[in-house]
């Protein structure tokens, strides 16, 4: 399988697979169980935040799109200070992309 998928480009992989999907609805939540897998589908940067930010503070204000994974407040190793990023990690998918609208 993966020779014979191995000179398609990405173009021809999604027409690929929107065909499947069309013709096996089922398969489009194969998809997405594999883009839910993935943490780089599902982690988001935030930046510009305030020096008082805190995981508590991130975890109250994001999990309103939905369920966290990890959050990770990047602070200072001497002042223990909000560095002003974050990552958030979310269980899926479709919850980050909401978080980043």
């Amino acid at each position: 399988m993966e020779k014979l998928l191995e000179p398609f480009t990405k173009d021809h992989l999604v027409a690929l697979i929107k065909k499947g999907v069309r013709k096996h609805p089922n398969l489009i939540e194969i998809v997405r169980e594999l883009t839910d897998a993935d943490p780089a589908h599902r982690k988001i940067f935030i930046h510009g935040l305030g020096w008082d930010t805190t995981f508590e503070t991130l975890t109250f204000v994001f999990s309103k799109y939905g369920e966290i994974e990890d959050c990770k407040a990047v602070t200072d190793r001497i002042s223990d200070k909000s560095k002003g990023y974050a990552f958030i990690l979310f269980k899926q998918r479709s919850d980050a992309w909401k978080a980043l609208k």
